[in-house]
């Protein structure tokens, strides 16, 4: 599912799996809520309130918004609708929307993009940021 825009994992797998714990693949969250949670936090009460399902319970969330909160309360959170839920306690999978179907073909990793990390300071200035934290310590 990576060639999926706004692919999330969660992973509760901790040893000795108890009874209804999960863990959740998504991707292609629509839409994007984007906002500060000064002034805009009722987007986020509006977009849980309408998506708030009366459908049968499952044990598992049928859809659910996920995103990130920012020091200064900026966010950005998206709902995913399309997802793979994994039951660890019986080892069954549950699909969510139309997931399966956008599935890729895994590669051999040669096939797949490496990501490109730049540095966004020279060496010498990371050194002297770090020698001004150990003077602070």
């Amino acid at each position: 599912m990576r060639h999926l825009p706004g692919l999330v994992f969660f992973d509760s797998a901790l040893e000795g799996a108890r009874r209804g714990q999960i863990s959740i693949v998504a991707a292609e969250p629509s839409p994007l809520l984007r906002g500060t949670l000064r002034q805009d936090a009722g987007l986020l009460r509006e977009a849980i309130a309408a998506h708030r399902s009366e459908s049968a319970d499952h044990g598992v969330p049928t859809g659910f918004l996920a995103g990130s909160v920012d020091y200064d309360g900026a966010f950005c959170f998206g709902l995913y609708e399309n997802a793979l839920i994994h039951r660890h306690d019986d080892g069954s999978w549950l699909e969510v929307g139309d997931c399966l179907s956008k599935l890729g073909t895994p590669g051999t990793g040669a096939d797949r993009p490496g990501v490109a990390f730049t540095a966004g300071r020279t060496r010498d200035d990371y050194c002297a940021m770090v020698e001004r934290a150990l003077d602070y310590i």
